[in-house]
């Protein structure tokens, strides 16, 4: 079989750097996207040039993702998934949250997933093998704790987009399907960078850190799960749970179960 390609954003770090090894481990070329340049050259180093290549670029410069578009077009592989996977989260309350930490999550979150699906999916529909789009969504999905009001946000609108655009793909017959990665805790420094100290951001990193899944674990779960086409991939079992629990809530006439 002629070996396809995986396309990947974030992929220095975290789920996306797992989703690289495990892709990898399975045979595939892939083409690895990240800003953060010191990062995406170690996984590149430890990958091999022979199995993969990378561009420094940021999700939020419509150059960037074109260049990584025309890279990935140039390779001379077909593409079975692309991972939209660069996310950023930001902590804070909705009313004290500085904006322009709001406004950067959505940058990344939204119109960084909204760059790369634009920039791949017309080259993905000239190839008449299928292949899928793969977005990261977030337990978040489900409902807004405090404190994660707009990272939520963030993440229930590339979850309303994937829906739509699920159904435009299906409508039209195209080779391309769109999945999601529905993850709760997994053991990434995503919180790090996060300017808010208080006791929110220090419960959830323990909380990634004591419950959380191995990045390596979630992606080859993944995997496991985008070769039965599944659409919607949990990191666990609960988090089925938890979103019947919200969707109750909300048939109730309620925001929180």
């Amino acid at each position: 079989m002629t070996q396809k390609l995986v396309a990947i954003t974030g992929a220095a770090s975290g789920i996306g750097r797992g989703l690289a090894e495990e892709a990898i481990r399975r045979g595939y070329f892939c083409a690895l996207f990240d800003a953060d340049s010191e990062g995406l050259a170690a996984i590149q180093s430890k990958l091999g040039s022979a199995d993969c290549f990378s561009l420094t670029g940021d999700v939020r410069n419509p150059d960037h993702v074109d260049a990584f578009a025309d890279a990935v077009k140039s390779s001379g592989f077909a593409i079975r998934y692309v991972f939209a996977n660069a996310g950023v989260l930001r902590a804070g309350e909705v009313c004290s949250q500085p904006i322009n930490e709001i406004e950067f999550m959505f940058e990344v979150n939204v119109f960084g997933t909204l760059r790369i699906l634009k920039a791949m999916i017309p080259i993905m529909e000239t190839q008449s093998c299928p292949s899928r789009l793969v977005i990261t969504g977030s337990v978040s999905m489900f409902g807004a704790a405090p404190n994660y009001g707009a990272y939520s946000a963030t993440k229930q609108s590339i979850w309303a987009l994937a829906e739509a655009l699920s159904a435009e793909l299906a409508a039209r017959e195209s080779v391309v399907g769109v999945s999601m990665i529905c993850p709760s805790a997994v053991k990434t420094a995503i919180a790090d960078a996060s300017s808010n100290g208080d006791a929110t951001v220090a419960k959830l990193k323990r909380r990634m850190e004591e419950r959380g899944i191995a990045p390596e674990l979630l992606a080859t779960h993944v995997f496991d799960e985008l070769e039965i086409e599944r659409e919607l991939i949990y990191s666990s079992e609960g988090l089925g749970e938890m979103a019947l629990s919200r969707l109750n809530a909300v048939l109730g006439g309620r925001f929180r179960p």
